[in-house]
């Protein structure tokens, strides 16, 4: 129920909501993280934080699941049907961008980047941080599938072997890029994000399938 009704507050006070709890729970991690300090930061009232939420733990985990709805929405994520073979690697990396340059206007959500690693560990907080990781698992498995079909991924290898393999690299270039945030330029963060999925698609391009020894 009370899901239900953050779903119908309006987007503005969704985001302020979320970008204030993402603060908090990346400073303090989900165990010290205050709900009446989520409250100032999104300057709602506690009677109607607790409306829209059952408890820290609901909060906690709308944080991350709309947290990951918000930044595809505002990406334009789209279907990866529509996509062919010659566009493929393009569009993944047009998708990339656009979630780092929507990153550098919510530094809230690079705050929670650096915290990831840390709330994975956190008693209370390895649910919601699971079900982070199966939407993430989700998306790549559906990548690769459609690589696959339209033959530009390769088949040599067990398809969650694949998944495994990209999303350990893909975390690690995140936490990575999170820790070094603010040592670059917008620009030489787009040269290296360019890097990142070069180097995810030398792991799964057809071309590079198999071994000559």
């Amino acid at each position: 129920m009370a899901r239900n009704r953050f779903d119908n507050l309006e987007p503005g006070k969704q985001e302020a909501i979320l970008q204030a709890a993402g603060e908090e729970f990346a400073e303090k991690g989900f165990e010290a993280a205050s709900i009446n300090r989520i409250i100032k930061r999104s300057g709602m009232s506690k009677g109607s934080v607790y409306y829209y939420f059952e408890d820290k733990a609901d909060l906690f985990a709308t944080t991350l699941e709309r947290s990951i709805q918000l930044i595809m929405q505002e990406i334009g994520w789209f279907s990866l049907e529509v996509l062919g073979p010659d566009e493929f690697w393009d569009a993944l990396l047009e998708l990339t961008r656009r979630s780092v340059e929507w990153a550098r206007r919510n530094e809230w959500w690079v705050k929670l980047g650096k915290a990831y690693h840390r709330l994975q560990q956190e008693p209370g907080a390895e649910g919601a941080m699971g079900r982070m990781a199966e939407v993430g698992r989700g998306l790549w498995t559906s990548i690769i599938l459609r690589g696959q079909v339209l033959g530009v991924i390769r088949t040599d290898l067990p398809l969650d072997l694949l998944v495994e393999t990209v999303m350990g690299a893909d975390q690690g270039g995140d936490r990575w890029m999170a820790d070094h945030w603010d040592d670059f330029s917008e620009k030489e963060l787009m040269k290296i994000v360019d890097a990142r999925v070069d180097l995810l698609r030398d792991m799964l391009d057809k071309e590079n399938e198999g071994w000559d020894r």
